[in-house]
């Protein structure tokens, strides 16, 4: 399913990718809280974790080039179920970047 949104870019990073050969380049997004009319907080500032890998990592994003603006995002949401050898289900969901760029207002 892919989805879009806006936020801020806290940080981006690269780390070796686990159970593949390869690297990950995850993107820490923002999305401040939301105040009404009076001020009053009517949500909460969330943060997500997008990443790619691979295939796409040419892509590379600088780590100087979006933190600390606005942009917009549009990723993969996708999901992953596994059950441990103890029985325990575990189910892991997932933002696979598609693109990114600077907001603009």
């Amino acid at each position: 399913m892919k989805v879009q949104f806006k936020g801020i870019c806290e940080s981006v990073w690269t780390d070796k990718a686990k159970n593949v050969e390869g690297f990950i380049q995850k993107i820490l997004i923002k999305i401040p809280e939301r105040l009404d009319d009076f001020g009053d907080p009517v949500s909460k500032e969330t943060f997500y974790e997008v990443g790619y890998f691979n295939k796409d990592i040419e892509k590379l994003i600088s780590d100087t080039e979006f933190p600390g603006k606005r942009v917009e995002v549009e990723a993969y949401l996708n999901s992953n179920y596994y059950k441990s050898p103890d029985g325990k289900e575990t189910y892991i969901l997932n933002l696979n970047l598609k693109s990114i760029k600077e907001y603009v207002r």
